[in-house]
């Protein structure tokens, strides 16, 4: 089968999104399928993430960014604060994906006029200035090559335009992937500005759905609901792991037993993925929370060290620089319990996050804060792989009992093999190819 792949996403740029259509594309050709892909060059993302995929079989095109004009303007005004304060801003203004970070809660007229471009401007979403650039990529693919499906993955939703566009013109059916959500995403803004550019965003995703033949996603309640809005066929295909990456081994390098040192690799988002319960919990443990680590990597660390002060437990945490995937996958293999954080609402439900994959594949115990009836959390109780609690004196009581279990034994017991089976991306993809394949017969 010919299948072409849409993605804004590929490594080496080391995102999760990256990861997800990386090791697809390398599963779909390991099966003998001919794959080509339409992505993006130049991402403002570090490239430690490893191509298991030819390179001569991408795409790789430029973008605009079209918020260029409201980051140059908040360049300029977080300059000039600082000029006129006498001290130094920020030595890179452009690193953010937001133009909305270290504004003020109440925004003055300027951030409303910067606000009301990017609404309007940014539709689908902000990655929109790839389109013509992705359009005139896949269509140098279609000069040579004919697909006999075309698959879009989103985020961000502009690919799913771009891959309408070469599905129509290859004349071949259309698939579309929701890694996440579009104007359902928890972590969406809803201002009111926001909210009157979802009625207008709803009405261009019912629009570009028209076409599409099926739909890919990565939870059992997101299905129900695009299955119930669209009418279409839906397959649910976790994010998975690589054996490859976490090969099953016993040796391992923990922390001494008087210390449990607990792990989180990724970002935090303000009141919704929030370690300050932990914190809270440790504070409570008293004397006992002393020999509690916490060692967070890639998270913002201003704001870590000002929640961890805030609840007195600063020297029990450590916060470092983003690592690399490879680096990640060491680090939670040798952590005696792996730290996974959620926004603790029902909005959440459905979100499941490909770290939880990666933790269980390492086979260390995990400490989960967000909805306890979310899947994630349903994997982890079914599986035995750890817990998912939000009340600090829970949290508390929990780690003691980890503790004391390090104390007597020296280390925390790795997880059965079996807490794995069935989560392997192999496993997983399958069921997208045996989805591609239907799709694309029933087509014929």
């Amino acid at each position: 089968m010919r299948i072409l792949v849409v993605s804004w996403y590929m490594p080496p740029f080391n995102t999760m999104g990256a990861l997800r259509v990386g090791k697809f594309c390398k599963f779909l050709e390991g099966q003998g399928h001919d794959v080509r892909v339409v992505s993006c060059a130049g991402l403002p993302f570090a490239e430690t993430l490893a191509l298991e995929f030819p390179e001569d079989r991408i795409e790789r095109t430029p973008y605009a960014d079209i918020l260029w004009l409201p980051k140059a303007v908040q360049r300029l005004r977080v300059a000039l604060k600082g000029a006129l304060s006498g001290g130094a801003g920020p030595e890179n203004g452009a690193s953010g994906s937001s133009v909305q970070e270290e504004t003020p809660s109440k925004p003055g007229l300027l951030r409303k006029i910067l606000n009301l471009y990017e609404a309007i401007v940014g539709l689908p979403d902000p990655m929109v200035g790839w389109l013509p650039y992705g359009l005139r990529g896949g269509k140098r693919i279609l000069n040579r090559w004919t697909p006999d499906i075309v698959l879009g993955s989103a985020p961000p939703f502009t690919s799913i335009l771009i891959a309408r566009s070469l599905a129509r013109r290859a004349r071949a059916p259309l698939v579309v992937e929701y890694r996440d959500r579009y104007f359902e995403d928890p972590y969406h803004d809803f201002s009111r500005l926001q909210l009157l550019r979802k009625q207008v965003g709803r009405r261009l995703e019912n629009w570009w759905m028209k076409p599409i033949r099926g739909i890919i996603t990565v939870s059992d309640p997101w299905s129900e609901d695009y299955r119930t809005r669209f009418g279409l066929p839906v397959t649910v295909v976790y994010n998975g792991f690589d054996p490859d990456d976490f090969p099953v081994r016993d040796e391992r390098s923990f922390a001494p037993p008087e210390i449990l040192r607990i792990v989180y690799t990724g970002v935090l988002y303000s009141d919704r993925r929030d370690p300050s319960p932990l914190f809270a919990a440790i504070k409570l443990m008293g004397e006992a929370g002393n020999s509690i680590q916490v060692d967070f990597y890639g998270a913002d660390p201003v704001a870590l060290r000002r929640m961890a002060s805030d609840h007195g437990v600063l020297d029990r945490i450590t916060a470092n620089d983003r690592v690399s995937y490879r680096e990640s996958i060491d680090l939670q293999m040798n952590a005696d319990i792996l730290l996974l954080l959620q926004w603790n609402d029902p909005k959440e439900l459905g979100n499941v996050p490909g770290k939880v994959f990666e933790y269980v594949a390492a086979r260390r115990p995990v400490l989960g804060l967000g909805p306890p009836e979310g899947v994630p959390a349903r994997i982890l109780r079914e599986r035995g792989a750890g817990v998912v609690v939000n009340e600090p004196e829970a949290i508390a009581v929990q780690l003691a009992a980890w503790l004391a279990e390090k104390n007597e034994k020296g280390v925390l017991p790795l997880l059965p093999e079996t807490v794995r089976d069935g989560l392997s991306r192999s496993d997983q993809y399958a069921k997208v190819e045996a989805f591609l394949q239907e799709v694309a017969g029933n087509d014929s």
